[in-house]
This record gives structure tokens, sequence and C-alpha cells, in this order.
């Protein structure tokens, strides 16, 4: 991502490969340090990429990047591997959950999640499991507690999608999947999770 293009930006932070790559060793370093199970759930809550041609999915959008297509695709599979591989030796399971609709990655968050799906299962395959989801809502459920996830906005049609504060359409939205997927009888409690509001003050409720 480009945080300077024109050259009076307010916030002109270096963010490319290098920075990506160490956040990512930043991110498995603390979720270590913390380690509280054998068993590890990491969500992905999409827009991991930002725009094919730097356009959002519904295109009209640019975004000033500082990569290539190729360059983009290569720093996202490295980094999405580089935060589950010094995970390996410290859990006997890890199960990661990726968004694959949403407003910014599309179809090339897919193609990297699944590059990655391919890499990590070959590699680890009684450790490792990844799932890429493809709706605009999924769920998966541990033990009695369901976790709704959805990025908030999809990749075709909700352009606004769920609000920061929860409004009482979107509430219906969730009550309604949770009912088609007979969430209320398999669970005691529900997460609801997104991520599209990158704020996790809003986004986990």
């Amino acid at each position: 991502m480009d945080t300077n293009k024109h050259k009076n930006s307010m916030y002109p932070i270096k963010w490319d490969r290098e920075e990506i790559l160490k956040e990512a060793a930043y991110i498995t370093e603390r979720t270590i340090e913390e380690k509280e199970s054998d068993v590890i759930y990491v969500d992905d809550y999409g827009d991991l990429l930002d725009g094919y041609n730097a356009q959002t999915t519904r295109g009209g959008h640019s975004l000033p990047q500082n990569m290539t297509n190729e360059d983009a695709f290569d720093c996202a599979l490295q980094f999405k591997i580089d935060l589950i591989e010094p995970l390996v030796d410290n859990y006997k399971k890890i199960y990661v959950n990726n968004i694959c609709n949403d407003n910014h990655s599309g179809a090339f968050g897919y193609f990297v999640n699944q590059a990655m799906k391919s890499i990590l299962e070959l590699k680890y395959p009684k450790k490792v499991k990844v799932t890429n989801h493809r709706q605009f809502m999924n769920h998966y459920i541990v033990g009695r507690i369901g976790f709704v996830i959805t990025h908030g906005k999809d990749d075709v049609s909700l352009k606004f999608g769920f609000k920061p504060h929860l409004k009482p359409d979107g509430v219906e939205k969730i009550d309604q999947y949770c009912k088609n997927n007979d969430l209320y009888k398999k669970c005691d409690l529900i997460i609801f999770c997104k991520g599209d509001s990158h704020q996790e003050l809003f986004d986990m409720c």
C-alpha cells in the first residue's frame, strides 16, 4: 500500500513486503508467548489483498499501491505461510478460516488462500486444516460455541454491508443465518465476528 502517493500524507508510514513480513513474525511470536491451548484457530476476515489491478472487486475505486499484482500475490502468500509455520511446532492442531468473499480481495484473495491451503495441508497433513469460506456469512463450532464469521461487505452486492454499530437489518441477517444453519440448537453461545471496519472494538461482539 502506498501511504504517501501525493507526498502530503499525515501518516506516511512505510507499508511494503518487508514491513508486512515483520508483522507476521511479531504476531506469531506474541501468539506463542501467550499460548493457552494445544489447539489454535486462526481467522482471516477478508480484505487480505488491496485489490487486483489496484481496484476493489466492483471496480471504479482505485487503490494506491506499491506492488504489482504478482508482487502482491507473492507477498500475501508468504505472509500467510509465515503466519502459520512457526505455530506448527507449538500446537497439536491448527485450524485456519479464511473469508474469501469481501470487497477488496475478492477472487484475488481466494487464489492466495487456496495456494496457502494446498501448501500447508500438503506439508503438515496431520496438523493444519485450512477452510476457505466463499459465502458472505459462514460459521464453525468449537464444542458448544458457534462462531459466525464474515467480512461485512461482499464482492458484488452489499456495498455498505454491516455497520460498525449493529443495526436491526444486520441483526435480522445474522438471526436468519443462525436459524437456517440450526446454530441455536447446536450452540450455547454464538459469537459474531466481522472484519470490514478493521476495529476489534466494533468487529467482535
